[in-house]
């Protein structure tokens, strides 16, 4: 067998492998889920912030639930204002058909970002490209993610073109992008921050343009209080722990952050103790500042557009 015909053959069983675990481990339980699980957030979040209500009021969400008799009670919505515009898709829609489409959705934009990482590692070669759907195929925590109805994976495909667009020259283009995932998900700054650390001005410039434009539009759309709440409020309390009131507790079983490391060290109540919450910070701060120290000397690293050899050799 040809080199190119086994990696291909490698790549569609993989690609198999995945559906697979989609559809039995995924689809199956979220096609008869009556309640949206986390999806229900963002759902009835936009819904009390287009009403003229507070999104960050979690009793307004669970209200909008028992009204529409879908849930008893809703998690609270701690995402910035700028993700509820990204909702307004859902609304003509009915809880359980939104949450429904959101899972095929989020399946789309994981292969977005599949393709995005698949065209800027092709110089390096097939290996990382099966690498890559090596890593899609074993991680099961991406048909957890369909289930449950979260959004990590349009920040993931954000996150991904804009550095691909980056490292090709298209740095506005980028910059642009990135800057749309820090308004659903704030830690995509940090790939922002490592551009001004490397002096690269037009990508940086293009996310906080691009991160200002969308907030503007959500404080026109929602109003000043919204964004007071989430700045003000909700923001600041995630060094705590304190997810704007979310009933999950910092030391979840499945919880692997930094923060819960220290919690289980140095245990609070429901939310992180006062030396956790000091270690979190001061472990945030070394490894951001630990990374910059590294990459101080580093040579941009520029991957040509029209790699020499073919993808498969």
């Amino acid at each position: 067998m040809r080199s190119r015909d086994l990696v291909l053959s490698i790549c569609v069983a993989l690609a198999c492998w995945h559906a697979v675990d989609v559809l039995a481990n995924g689809w199956v339980v979220a096609r008869e889920s009556p309640h949206a699980r986390d999806f229900a957030s963002f759902y009835y979040a936009a819904a009390v912030a287009r009403g003229g209500g507070d999104p960050y009021d979690t009793e307004a969400l669970g209200s909008a639930g028992r009204a529409e008799r879908t849930r008893r009670w809703v998690h609270s919505y701690f995402y910035p204002p700028p993700f509820l515009l990204a909702m307004a898709w859902a609304l003509p829609l009915d809880l359980v058909t939104a949450y429904r489409a959101w899972f095929w959705l989020d399946e789309i934009f994981l292969w977005v970002a599949v393709a995005a990482l698949w065209r800027w590692w092709r110089p390096l070669g097939a290996a990382a490209g099966v690498a890559l759907l090596a890593a899609v195929a074993a991680l099961t925590a991406v048909a957890n993610n369909d289930q449950i109805g979260q959004m990590n994976l349009p920040v993931l495909a954000l996150v991904a073109l804009g550095l691909w667009a980056a490292e090709r020259g298209r740095e506005v283009t980028g910059g642009l992008c990135l800057g749309a995932a820090c308004m659903a998900k704030m830690s995509p700054a940090l790939f922002v921050a490592w551009w001004l650390l490397r002096r690269r001005w037009a990508a940086a410039g293009a996310a906080i343009a691009a991160a200002a434009g969308l907030t503007l539009v959500s404080l026109a759309a929602f109003g000043l209080d919204v964004q007071r709440t989430f700045w003000l409020d909700v923001f600041p309390a995630f060094a705590r722990g304190d997810y704007n009131g979310l009933a999950v507790p910092i030391g979840l079983f499945g919880n692997h952050s930094i923060p819960s490391l220290w919690h289980a060290a140095f245990p609070g109540d429901r939310l992180l103790s006062a030396t956790a919450r000091s270690l979190s910070a001061a472990s945030a701060l070394g490894l951001f500042a630990g990374a910059a120290w590294m990459l101080r000397a580093t040579r941009r690293i520029r991957f040509s557009p029209r790699p020499t050899r073919a993808w498969w050799l």
